[in-house]
């Protein structure tokens, strides 16, 4: 979503997706995959991936979805503490998790793509400014 958005923006900023805890067979929810397309978004290329040093060395930010989330990546990457955030807080949308919708209706899907779709423009506002 950060990706489609900062392109149609005009931005080289990009995002890579991981996660903590990631089966890499893992394959998006279908429930995820609508709430995206109809936002334009295509999930083809997306894969699951595990977070890594490398990772860890290029990203400037590591937005984590949950409080959960941060804490392992904090205990994983100690040396990396200065660029890891919760996402809500480094967006200036609360400093809660953001709600799981795995396992949950399209609507919990649905809800969770408009969150992150706020996310996203409150982190391209940041990236705008001079």
């Amino acid at each position: 979503m950060f990706n489609a958005a900062a392109e149609r923006a005009g931005l080289a900023a990009r995002a890579r997706s991981c996660g903590v805890a990631a089966e890499l067979h893992y394959q998006m929810p279908p429930a995820m995959r609508q709430a995206l397309a109809r936002r334009g978004i295509s999930c083809d290329g997306h894969r699951a991936r595990l977070v890594d040093a490398e990772l860890m060395n290029w990203t400037d930010a590591a937005l984590a979805m949950t409080r959960d989330q941060r804490e392992q990546l904090l205990d994983r990457f100690p040396q990396h503490s200065r660029k890891i955030f919760l996402l809500l807080e480094f967006c200036g949308l609360g400093g809660g998790d953001l709600p799981d919708p795995m396992g949950k209706s399209a609507a919990a899907h649905e809800a969770a793509a408009s969150l992150l779709e706020r996310a996203v423009a409150a982190l391209l506002a940041r990236e705008n400014k001079p």
